[in-house]
């Protein structure tokens, strides 16, 4: 959801990863990897 929604919003990556960090506490690497699995931006 917080990725579907940073996309939405036209975040970048590392701004809908503190997000992730910020409200789930999720580990960086954990971070990642979920971040993989619905498609990184390209540059």
């Amino acid at each position: 959801m917080i990725v579907e929604s940073g996309r939405e919003d036209g975040l970048d990556d590392e701004t809908i990863l503190k997000r992730m960090q910020d409200k789930l506490g999720m580990a960086r690497k954990e971070e990642e990897v979920y971040l993989e699995q619905y498609g990184r931006q390209t540059v």
